[in-house]
């Protein structure tokens, strides 16, 4: 019996499809069921953290995810309005870990900005990205440093939770832990995995334009005798 993941795959993938297809079919797969799963777990743990905030991103793995499974085919807009959701929604939960202490999750850009590199989407999706994470970034700075209330605000629907106790912050549900783990753990491997294979595609480019010159030096000097 397959599993669900060579399932999702082979509905995805033609008969024509070429080996870098197929490879970035199944980055998209992979990073629209894991943004599913984490999106509905975080929606879910709504008794502290806000159920609101994950919707974004949840709506976008759906969409992504069904656009692959019935057009079984990669379209530019549809992985834009991915990148563009899911991101809102990062930022949105990051907003309210920082409230209490959590572990940040705005890192999480990082392997957005892997994809839309190794899909070679439209340079102008990294720079909304990009743009979204510095402005962020530069917002939470001034908060750190002049206490403006942007924390304060945050809709957490049981904030004592986090400070009620002798040393807060104070533990979390297995939930919480569980999501926050399973994010950094797939930053950190996704990451990795579409890093190492954009190296290797390099290398074998670079192997094969050696092979190239290497062939056409052989022909001049054949030719020249």
């Amino acid at each position: 019996m397959s599993s669900p993941w060579c399932f999702l795959i082979n509905r995805v993938v033609r008969d024509g499809d070429s080996k870098a297809t197929i490879f970035h079919k199944r980055i998209l797969i992979c990073m629209s069921v894991i943004s599913f799963v984490t999106m509905a777990v975080a929606y879910f743990d709504n008794d502290k953290i806000s159920a609101y905030t994950p919707i974004p991103g949840f709506v976008g793995s759906v969409v992504l995810l069904l656009q692959l499974l019935i057009d079984r085919s990669i379209k530019t807009p549809f992985v834009e309005q991915y990148m563009y959701l899911v991101g809102t929604s990062i930022l949105l939960i990051d907003w309210l870990l920082a409230k209490v202490l959590g572990d940040r999750v705005w890192a999480a850009f990082v392997v957005l900005l892997d994809t839309v590199l190794v899909l070679r989407l439209p340079p102008r999706i990294a720079r909304v990205l990009i743009a979204m994470v510095v402005t962020w970034l530069i917002i939470c700075t001034s908060e750190y440093a002049a206490r403006w209330g942007l924390f304060d605000v945050a809709l957490i629907s049981n904030p004592r939770h986090f400070y009620d106790c002798a040393n807060p912050p104070c533990k979390r549900t297995f939930v919480e832990s569980f999501n926050v783990g399973i994010a950094e753990i797939c930053i950190f491997l996704l990451d990795y995995y579409f890093t190492r294979g954009f190296a290797y595609g390099l290398q074998k480019e670079k192997e094969s334009m050696q092979n190239v010159i290497t062939a056409a030096e052989w022909i001049a000097h054949c030719l020249s005798r």
